[in-house]
């Protein structure tokens, strides 16, 4: 799966803001592939995040905190709770999942060898609102640790969202990556 999403700032001169790319399915030699020597890349999770200035910043603060209880609970399959009737949800190294009860379903399967995670941080990086759509880069940081073992993942993802029919925002497209 591959997105550009592209800008136009008031000069009217088009440039591309962000690039992102993800594997429908796990590939057995990954490391080769995330190496790109003669390009710019970003860990986003270094990067500044935006405040929580207004009513959308608010909003997208509230849906990110759902999520990390949910995720520090153990309770992923109701991370598809966030998400619109109609969603379409890219995975880390899975195809698209298409719906809210096949998105639910899912992440009973994709987390159920997850281990148990103690720290769970989604920030916002970038949010584009336009009518009653809201578009955001986002990084998340986790920690875990199971037995002796221990580490921390770190990853981005777009999100596409919209109003639903109560009023809330949903997720209507989202695509995650691993940094």
């Amino acid at each position: 799966t591959y997105f550009e999403i592209w800008d136009s700032p008031a000069n009217g001169d088009w440039r591309l803001r962000i690039q992102a790319w993800n594997y429908a399915e796990a590939l057995d030699d990954w490391q080769s592939l995330l190496r790109v020597d003669d390009g710019a890349g970003v860990h986003y999770a270094h990067q500044p995040i935006l405040p929580v200035d207004g009513p959308i910043p608010y909003e997208l603060a509230a849906l990110h905190s759902f999520n990390a209880v949910q995720m520090l609970r153990g309770q992923h399959d109701l991370l598809s709770l966030a998400y619109a009737e109609d969603a379409i949800n890219v995975p880390h190294d899975s195809p698209p999942v298409v719906g809210r009860p096949a998105i639910a379903e899912f992440f009973r399967g994709y987390s159920a060898s997850w281990p148990p995670f103690h720290f769970v941080d989604v920030n916002p990086h970038w949010v584009h609102v336009h009518g009653h759509r809201v578009l955001e880069l986002l990084s998340y940081q986790l920690r875990w640790q199971s037995g002796p073992h221990s580490g921390v993942g770190m990853g981005k993802g777009i999100c596409l969202y919209q109003r639903g029919p109560d009023g809330t925002l949903q997720v209507y497209r989202n695509i995650a990556m691993h940094d």
